[in-house]
């Protein structure tokens, strides 16, 4: 990791709080020091479980991301909301 980065802790720091990292994430320095894969991958491990995973949550996703092609149903009620 750069010595740079906004997150660089070494063992003899306390590691960074939850205000610290929100704060970094809701920067544009965010998107400055994170590759496109630190990025899917944070995505793809921050959620606490399966419940968080919505057909309306993962249809809301698409359409911030201006997806227009894909739609999620929940197939126990063929409902997209």
């Amino acid at each position: 990791m750069d010595h740079d980065h906004p997150l660089n802790v070494s063992k003899s720091t306390a590691p960074i709080t939850r205000d610290q990292f929100m704060a970094f994430f809701r920067s544009g320095t965010f998107y400055e020091h994170m590759s496109d894969d630190d990025c899917r991958e944070i995505f793809a491990t921050v959620l606490k479980g399966g419940s968080d995973l919505t057909a309306k949550f993962l249809n809301e996703l698409l359409e911030d991301y201006s997806v227009e092609d894909v739609i999620v149903v929940n197939t126990k009620t063929l409902d997209w909301r």
